[in-house]
Parts: structure tokens; C-alpha cells; sequence
């Protein structure tokens, strides 16, 4: 997949999903964000189907930012396409209801993923306490857990140490694999990356930027399972410098996780 230039605080990304064709914005909707839109349209235009406007790589949204997502869809909605927003963060639905826009666009449930409210708790134990041990293990000054929601195919935040916005509204939700951790879930096998501005993961990708900008130099991702070999969530640490990730600490990480899925 490739992202458009940086025009302003948003970019851009057409994908074929299936039947339909996804439009992935990142970054900041502002006044900028409506050129961007139809500067997609003719690539839009390549692929039959619905149209998926993706926000889950959108850190802020302002009333001309939403004016913008409204205007995009009643263009191509007056063209016979149907448009859905998918993945949209809590801040940005938040701008959308204050605008009123909320009701005239159509939102995909995977905009506030929904997990069961006892699973979440236990699987949300499980996470933090194995993100505890794994900063104790590394010495990392930084790290999250992610619990993964099977209905939206997702992963959202329940704990933290050490990181701010942009980062957090950036992954607090993720759905693709433009990270480690989103790779970790993806391929349900551990990342260890070991200097971020050179891993294929990220470069090229919008959350280059917002990694660097925290501060992060590497990185290691966990993905969790239960006992019947379901995912559950991923747990990531990460450093300020780059970083080999050893055997022994890969080993270890790696046991740690096997031990839990276990007890689980």
C-alpha cells in the first residue's frame, strides 16, 4: 500500500479490500483534509463496490475536517456508491456528534469495537500483568497492551507506561498490520525490531512518524493467546535507543508468553 504525500497534516491510501475499496486517511482532518479526499477520487473511482472511509490512523478531527468527511460521502454518495466510516476514534466520533454529522453518515460497527464486559476484565488482567513483567524483564522505559476484539479485528489500548498524545490517540485503535503490534496479531508470532527507522514495518508508513516522535528507537511485540489458541491481545515495550534484542531475552519473552497462555 502506498500513502500520498504529506499535503498539510493528512495522507491519504486507496486499497481494494474485497469487494469494496477502502480511503485511509492519517494524521490530522482539518481544512486540509478535503483536497486530499478528492484528490483519491480518481483512483476511487478504479474499483467497483463500497466505499470505506478508514479513520483509524486519524489523531484529530475539526468541524472542517468533519464538514470535509460529509462532503466526500454525499459526492460519492450522489454517484450511486455507498460510503461507510469505519474505525473512527472516540475523538473524532466526538467532533462528528458535535457537528451533527454523526447521523448523516454511516458508521461501521467497527468504530467502537465491543468486546464482552467479562472477557475484557480477564483479558485485561492478563495483559497488564504480563506488560509489567515484560518492562521488568527489558528495562524498557516504555510499553502497552492491546486487547483484540474478534468481531472488529482489532486492537485498542487498555494500559500504558510512559507515552502521550499523538501516540495514544494515534494506536488507540489498530487493525492493520503498519506496526509491530499490528504484525504481532496479524501473523500471531512475536516482533522484535530493532532499529524502527529502518524495519520495512514502518517505513513508508504514517506511523513512522508518530513512533519517532514519541521517542521510540525499538521496539518488541507479544501477541497473547488462551488456552484454545485464540488471540487475546498484544503487549509491546519499547526503547529510546536502538536496541539487539538477545536469544536469551527472546526466550524468554517468548516462554513468558507460552506461561501464560497456559495458566489462562
Amino acid at each position: 500500500m502506498t500513502w500520498s504525500e504529506l499535503r498539510g497534516p493528512v495522507r491519504a491510501a486507496v486499497v481494494g479490500v474485497n469487494e469494496h475499496v477502502a480511503v485511509r486517511l492519517a494524521g490530522e482532518l482539518d481544512m486540509h483534509a478535503l483536497p486530499v479526499l478528492v484528490h483519491t477520487l480518481p483512483q476511487v473511482k478504479t474499483y467497483a463496490g463500497r466505499v470505506a472511509l478508514d479513520l483509524g490512523r486519524v489523531t484529530f478531527c475539526d468541524s472542517a475536517g468533519a464538514d470535509a468527511l460529509l462532503a466526500f460521502s454525499r459526492h460519492l454518495s450522489a454517484e450511486g456508491r455507498a460510503v461507510s466510516v469505519e474505525r473512527a476514534h472516540s475523538s473524532v466520533l466526538r467532533v462528528l456528534r458535535m457537528t451533527g454529522h454523526i447521523d448523516q453518515l454511516d458508521l461501521e460497527r467497527g468504530s467502537a469495537p465491543v468486546v464482552n464486559g467479562l472477557a475484557m476484565r480477564l483479558h485485561g488482567e492478563l495483559l497488564r500483568g504480563f506488560l509489567i513483567e515484560a518492562l521488568r524483564l527489558t528495562g524498557a522505559p516504555m510499553g502497552n497492551a492491546q486487547l483484540y476484539d474478534p468481531d472488529t479485528g482489532a486492537l485498542r489500548i487498555v494500559t500504558q507506561r510512559g507515552f502521550r498524545e499523538p501516540f495514544l490517540t494515534f494506536f488507540e485503535t489498530v487493525g492493520d498490520r503498519e506496526s509491530a503490534c499490528g504484525a504481532a496479531a496479524e501473523d500471531r508470532a512475536p516482533v522484535f525490531v530493532e532499529e524502527v527507522a529502518a524495519s520495512e514495518i514502518f517505513l513508508g508508513t504514517p506511523a513512522l512518524d508518530v513512533v519517532l516522535g514519541a521517542d521510540v528507537r525499538s521496539v518488541m511485540s507479544m501477541p497473547l493467546a488462551s488456552g484454545d489458541g485464540g488471540l487475546i491481545g498484544v503487549v509491546s515495550v519499547h526503547h529510546t535507543a536502538p536496541r539487539l534484542w538477545t536469544p536469551d531475552q527472546r526466550a524468554t519473552l517468548t516462554r513468558l508468553a507460552a506461561a501464560a497462555q497456559r495458566a489462562y
